[in-house]
């Protein structure tokens, strides 16, 4: 961005940052669908396009490297082309560990956490987000075209615009009695499972199955203890099978072709629509990043987080599931012509920063996309029954009213 200043303020002011980190925190329903996206289920066989974030950018760098130069060359300085590190997950390994891929786990986020700037780190060490689009925005051009331009936290290129909302959101939703979401997935009522299989529990493997799926109300409070069996939205897997006293499943999205690196899990996801405490919403071109780790019991779960790209169709749809209430007691739906939805349209348009396509990315196409990184810790958990998760109702008959071209 031009300007990286928290905004701070009135009720207005984080109604205006609601929809745009919906993902980062709870918003009040005020009652009590799944977007249609690329599914990867295990049995299917069908696995996510991995991205290469260290190839060259298709912008023209010598653009970025005229102006680099340009500036040095004012201060006096030995001209010197501007580079880029790319900010990117571990690559994958050159070899893999000995033994059997027989393991398979899950883990449920017990915590999501959310960075501001490239120095902020995820609990596992790793520097927060990463290069999204391949490009360094500022001092190079953006990747796509937009009002007002969102530079990327450098070094490296780190895409985190979606972020610059989280604090904001995060501080104003600690007061309302739904909480934010930490608090509700402390209380059990949903969380996101990460199910991970074809695992040969070694440091390094060059072909694990990652798959995400929707954990709905566990109708307690969670122990975090293993012993948890967390029941799954039946809209996030293809199907279910009870076993050994549980349940496996296939979920909607996943990967078979994730790996691990000296213990480090990443997995280039397809378009991924989760449950997220209101609402369902969808997150394109996801990397999932995380450290494995294992208990003195055998037990193992994942500190990481997950870095993606959120339109503006998704956000607002997301939006339109909550609502505020009037001086007269009256509840307003944040949709359509309701005008702390229009004042939310009008900036989170301008702030949209990324393509939600990767494959549209430097085609000088409008941004219609917010880019953002979540850290999250993780416990074990058991797969519980199939459960259909309950949102608040959504409003203007669930039409979304997206940015104008």
């Amino acid at each position: 961005m031009i300007s990286r200043s928290r905004r701070a303020g009135s009720i207005i002011g984080a109604t205006v940052a609601l929809a745009a980190c919906a993902s980062l925190a709870g918003l009040s329903g005020s009652d009590g669908g799944k977007d249609a996206g690329v599914d990867a289920g295990h049995d299917a066989g069908i696995d996510a396009h991995r991205v290469d974030a260290s190839l060259p950018s298709p912008r023209d760098a010598s653009a970025k490297d005229a102006a680099h130069a340009s500036d040095a060359h004012d201060a006096g300085l030995p001209d010197a082309p501007f580079v880029c590190t790319h900010a990117s997950p571990v690559a994958a390994p050159n070899q893999i560990s000995p033994g059997q891929k027989t393991v398979s786990f899950a883990a449920a986020v017990h915590m999501f956490t959310s960075g501001f700037t490239s120095s902020d780190q995820t609990m596992d060490g790793s520097a927060i987000g990463f290069d999204l689009d391949n490009t360094c925005t500022c001092p190079g051009p953006p990747s796509c075209a937009s009002s007002s331009v969102s530079c990327d936290l450098n070094p490296g290129g780190h895409d985190l615009a979606g972020n610059e909302y989280g604090q904001l959101l995060e501080n104003e939703m600690a007061a309302e009695s739904s909480g934010d979401l930490n608090q509700r997935i402390a209380l059990g009522q949903f969380t996101i499972l990460i199910q991970v299989q074809d695992y040969n529990g070694g440091a390094n493997d060059t072909n694990v199955f990652v798959g995400v799926l929707t954990g709905s109300n566990l109708g307690a409070v969670p122990k975090w203890d293993g012993t948890d069996k967390w029941p799954v939205d039946p809209l996030s897997a293809l199907g279910d099978v009870p076993y050994d006293g549980g349940y496996t499943y296939a979920p909607s999205t996943g990967t078979a072709s994730a790996w691990v690196n000296n213990y480090q899990l990443v997995a280039h996801l397809p378009p991924l629509t989760v449950g997220m405490g209101l609402g369902p919403i969808t997150f394109t071109g996801g990397i999932l990043s995380a450290t494995i780790s294992q208990d003195s019991a055998g037990q193992y779960s994942l500190v990481g987080q997950l870095a993606g790209r959120l339109t503006t169709h998704t956000l607002f749809a997301y939006a339109g599931h909550s609502g505020y209430y009037d001086d007269a007691g009256q509840i307003h739906k944040l949709c359509g012509t309701d005008p702390k939805f229009v004042m939310l349209q009008s900036s989170l348009c301008a702030q949209a920063d990324i393509m939600g396509d990767p494959t549209l990315d430097s085609t000088d196409a409008g941004c219609n996309a917010l880019s953002f990184a979540l850290g999250f810790t993780t416990a074990p958990i058991q797969l519980g029954a199939p459960l259909a998760s309950h949102y608040p109702s959504v409003g203007c008959d669930g039409s979304v009213t997206d940015c104008t071209p």
